[in-house]
């Protein structure tokens, strides 16, 4: 297979490494952002259960043990968080420079004097969204690539590109952005 190499330059605002944050901490791991709002919900609702009639006595610390729980949770996901901010928050309002190839992906951040390259085999992850595609060439170290200046077209061919060498998780609604 013959195609010819993708490059694309961009400037990484914060709203695209915010929506990075947002699909790392929250959408990446659905069923944790699940599991931590039904455990939040049901101590809660024990310790309401608790001062009717209908309550039993292990119901408050059940509840309450719920809540430490879902405090472990956030705790968690807050120390990810920052783990990433550690690690990828240079990208931040700095140009960054991707080629994609048949051989892999190299990415530079010239003000950051930062250079990655990755195989596609050892792509952590490859996420596209609305309006972002994320490959993580590390498990901290995503490229950021915004389709809001992209037209249509180049969107497609990057999602085809993408597709052939690796598997691309779409996380995608179906929502577009029109001009008025």
């Amino acid at each position: 297979m013959s195609q010819k190499n993708i490059e694309i330059k961009s400037i990484t605002a914060l709203h695209d490494y915010g929506a990075l944050r947002n699909y790392y901490l929250y959408k990446g791991q659905p069923r944790r952002t699940k599991t931590s709002a039904v455990i939040l919900l049901a101590s809660f609702g024990l310790l309401l259960l608790n001062e009717t009639p209908y309550g039993f006595p292990f119901f408050k610390p059940l509840g309450i043990i719920g809540i430490l729980v879902f405090a472990g949770i956030y705790f968690w996901i807050d120390h990810q968080g920052r783990q990433l901010d550690k690690a990828a928050k240079f990208v931040v309002n700095t140009k960054q420079e991707l080629e994609l190839s048949q051989e892999g992906i190299f990415a530079s951040w010239p003000a950051a004097r930062m250079e990655k390259t990755c195989p596609w085999n050892e792509l952590t992850a490859a996420v596209e969204s609305d309006h972002h595609f994320f490959l993580f060439v590390e498990p901290l170290l995503p490229v950021i690539v915004p389709k809001f200046e992209m037209k249509e077209l180049r969107i497609q061919e990057l999602h085809d590109f993408i597709s052939t060498y690796t598997d691309l998780v779409s996380d995608i609604s179906g929502w577009k952005y029109e001009k008025i």
